[in-house]
């Protein structure tokens, strides 16, 4: 594969990543809406798409930092430990740039959830490990 091949892959990757991490946070959303606790209130998603926006930045920065998508892991079965390192960091980095955008109050109208947030995580791993396992499969 030459090496220009191998940028566009890796940007097409990237984006499809930050997709599927978009799509992981509205099924979350709706995970979320379906188990509710009692004495939990779920607002409305305009209350936490502002998480959403964090969520994506924080991705899309953190999953290129770990070398998920250079040619030589992508050649290889090492995209599934590079994703397994990331998505963590990438869950806490997102968490304390929540806590702090909350903080500083910049939208008047945000909430957080928690329980959405790990739920979002967790519907993340499974999305990007899964389609990864399909594209080493078919390689």
């Amino acid at each position: 594969m030459t090496d220009q091949r191998r940028r566009v892959r890796a940007i097409d990757l990237w984006l499809l990543d930050l997709a599927l991490t978009a799509a992981s946070f509205f099924f979350a959303y709706h995970l979320r809406v379906m188990f509710q606790v009692r004495g939990r209130t779920v607002m409305p998603f305009e209350v936490y798409a502002p998480s959403l926006v964090i969520i994506v930045l924080v991705w899309a920065i953190v999953l290129p930092v770990f070398r998920v998508y250079s040619s030589r892991v992508q050649d290889s079965r090492e995209p599934l430990w590079q994703l397994t390192k990331a998505l963590p960091v990438a869950w806490i980095v997102s968490v304390i740039a929540e806590a702090i955008s909350i903080r500083s109050a910049y939208l008047p109208n945000w909430g957080s959830s928690k329980a959405l947030l790990v739920f979002t995580l967790v519907i993340n791993y499974f999305l990007l490990i899964s389609y990864r396992l399909l594209l080493l499969r078919r390689a």
